[in-house]
């Protein structure tokens, strides 16, 4: 009798254990880890917030996505920014497709990588965007696809550039970081 409530025990032990760490899975601690480089944690984090469904998994992911990238974890990052590119919010949606652009042209899939930043350059505007038309860019050019190097030059020629969007209005980023490596990160 003393074997079976002792196994009862530990199997209600290791159940609270599981919801506390559950609980500590939130989109806040997933960025704050980020920021402080704590990358392992981080992506570990992100994938409880993204198990747990909701508003939060796409953002979750975003941010597993680039602590695994961070990491050189590729195939693991890959798999987050599939994720995170179903995200509503255009600016996660769209630098998801921009990273698995970057990552496809690392495998020199370059037919997969133009797909990804033509669908980025649908959702993203700004600096964001001009930086998806120079990767495209880079890849045709690696290619040797004169044909898709001038069409996306073309695009980019169409864009404010960047001197013209910084005379016209600015962002101011802050954080506070509880050390000095988070913070230069």
């Amino acid at each position: 009798m003393h074997m079976r409530t002792a196994i009862v025990l530990m199997l209600l032990l290791c159940a609270g254990c599981q919801e506390a760490t559950q609980s500590t899975a939130s989109l806040d601690r997933v960025a704050m880890l980020y920021q402080e480089g704590l990358d392992a944690s981080a992506a570990s984090t992100a994938a409880m917030v993204v198990r747990q469904g909701g508003q939060d998994a796409t953002t979750a992911a975003w941010y597993g996505g680039l602590a695994e990238y961070r990491q050189g974890h590729a195939a693991a990052a890959r798999r987050f920014f599939e994720q995170a590119a179903t995200s509503p919010t255009s600016a996660i949606a769209g630098g998801a497709e921009s990273m698995l652009g970057q990552l496809a042209q690392q495998r020199a899939d370059t037919a997969a990588a133009m797909k990804h930043y033509e669908q980025a350059w649908t959702e993203l505007r700004g600096p964001d965007r001009r930086q998806v038309a120079l990767h495209a860019i880079a890849a045709a050019q690696r290619d040797r696809d004169a044909t898709a190097a001038a069409s996306w030059k073309r695009r980019l020629a169409g864009q404010p550039s960047d001197d013209t969007m910084a005379s016209s209005s600015f962002t101011l980023q802050a954080g506070a970081y509880q050390s000095r490596t988070g913070a230069e990160q």
